[in-house]
Formats: C-alpha cells, structure tokens, sequence
C-alpha cells in the first residue's frame, strides 16, 4: 500500500518481501532491508540514524491477546514514511494504520501529525487495560484480607508481573524512538511549527503510561510479598495447631508407654478399677491441656 497524500508526504506499508523493489524509491539502505529479516525477539532494537533517515524495529505487545506480538520497522526520510510490515499474524497492525488514515486529514497532513497519530493509536488500549490491572491488584489484595486466596493466585501475580515488564520495554522503545526525533539531528522534520510541540506531547504521553506501569509493577511486588506474608502466617497457624495437639497428646503417650512396662510389681495391673482409672486418669489431662492450650491461644 502507498499512499501520496499531498507534497509534504508520502506513505507506504509493505511487506519484508516487497522491500527490495521499493528501496531505490525511497532511499531504503540495505542495512534496513536486513534489520527487517532478523529473527530477533528483542523490544528495544536500537534507532539508527544517518543524514538522510531515521529507522527502528518495533515489536508489539498485546497484554489482552494471547497472539504472539506483532512486529514491523518503520523507515523515516524527508517527506517520506516506510512502515515494513515483518510480522502480523491477526492485521492488527494494519488495522491500526486504517484507523490512523481515518483520523487524519489527507489534505493537509505533516509527516509529524502522521506521526503523532500512529503511535497515539498504537498505545489507544492501553490506559483501559491499566485501569484493569489496578482493579485486580485491588481484588487480589482483599481476597488475601479475607483469607480466600485461590489456588492459582501466585501464578496470577507473576503473569501480571511479566506482562508489565514487558509493556515497560514497549514503552522504551517508543521513547528511544521519539528522543531521537524530537532531537531531529538529521532534519527529515521541517523545523519550527507544530513538529516539536507534537512529538514532545505523545512523548508525554507514553512517560505517563510508563510511570503507569511502573506503578503498578511495585504494587505486584508488595502484593507479591503480602501474599508471602500470608503464607508465613498461615504456616505459622498451622504450626501452633500441631503444637497444641503435640502438647495435648504427649502425656498420653507417656501414659501408654509406663503401663505398657508390664512389671510384675505394678499395682494397677492387678487392681480391679485399674483400666477405669486410666481412662479417667488420660481424659483429664486431656481435658486440662486443651483449655490450657486456648488459653495460650494454640488452638
């Protein structure tokens, strides 16, 4: 696909396989066409930059899908965009572009506001998504309150966790990538009107939702170790629990193991109301122990 929308501005979105013929059109060196072929699965591949273009690879993670992240390279030069689709399993990408192109006046539109509109679409999910994590964090921590943590709880917390680490390296990317634009060294972006104002402000923007998820990745940690700490207090119930029975029954068994000496000579053995007596002898301090041990609150 490419699109001439006025002098200011040309724009193609194509495949990796498609890169070759279109590169002497719009100046694609070939260490670009290479970036575009690597296998790689890092977020933050580097921005390169030399006096005629600006390109990075980007990869892009959606924490509400379980399709693998979509990734694509995005080639800048005077008047001109390449956007090189290299992996997008669902289009979602290229529906993001769609809706771009249906936001933006193709009169008038600057390689800036194109700019600005694509990346404020390709983090448009983000703040409910955020909104989301805050609310089950919340959840999370009251079902610890009220002791009803379920059994998955703790493989919850540490997929919550990676999921914020890794739109925390999204973000990155987005920032190496505007830092470099708003320092503009190469001058594919006309100097002077809205073209700083515009990259500063979704500059902005994406430090909020990093801060965002940044926040919430300490509130995991200590939900993380509240959860620890519930563990420890439930070990240690159970521990005084078995304490308690370990104290109660003990002189039980001490009981069993003297009258099961069998001297010759014990007077129990031979006494008529001998084995009434033990009984009575074993629930008493039965009984004696249990209220002491309520009462040190090990039962």
């Amino acid at each position: 696909m490419i699109r001439e929308f006025n002098d200011n501005l040309t724009l193609a979105y194509l495949p990796v396989d498609e890169l070759d013929e279109a590169a002497e059109s719009f100046g694609l060196s070939k260490r670009f066409i290479e970036e575009c072929r690597k296998d790689t699965r890092e977020f933050r591949s580097g921005i390169f930059f030399d006096e005629k273009c600006t390109y990075t690879r980007l990869r892009f993670f959606d924490p509400t899908s379980d399709e693998p992240d979509d990734c694509l390279a995005i080639h800048i030069s005077r008047g001109k965009i390449v956007i090189a689709d290299i992996f997008d399993l669902d289009d979602s990408t290229l529906h993001k572009l769609n809706n771009v192109l249906s936001r933006i006046n193709k009169d008038t539109v600057t390689m800036e506001r194109f700019l600005y509109t694509f990346i404020d679409e390709l983090v448009s999910g983000d703040a409910p998504y955020l909104e989301t994590i805050l609310s089950e964090i919340t959840e999370m921590e009251q079902s610890i309150l009220d002791d009803n943590v379920p059994a998955d709880f703790n493989k919850h917390i540490l997929e919550i966790k990676g999921k914020l680490h890794r739109l925390h390296n999204q973000y990155e990317q987005y920032l190496d990538l505007q830092e470099v634009l708003e320092s503009n060294e190469n001058n594919i972006l006309p100097d002077g009107g809205t073209s700083p104002i515009m990259i500063s402000s979704i500059e902005k923007r994406i430090s909020r939702f990093k801060s965002s998820a940044d926040y919430l990745s300490e509130e995991v940690d200590r939900l993380q170790n509240a959860y620890s700490s519930h563990l420890d207090i439930k070990m240690n119930r159970n521990m005084m629990f078995l304490t308690g029975l370990t104290t109660i029954f003990f002189p039980l068994t001490l009981i069993t193991g003297w009258y099961g000496m069998n001297f010759k000579f014990m007077p129990e053995l031979g006494w008529r109301f001998g084995y009434i007596y033990v009984i009575l002898l074993s629930a008493g301090i039965v009984v004696l122990l249990y209220l002491w041990a309520k009462k040190k609150k090990l039962l």
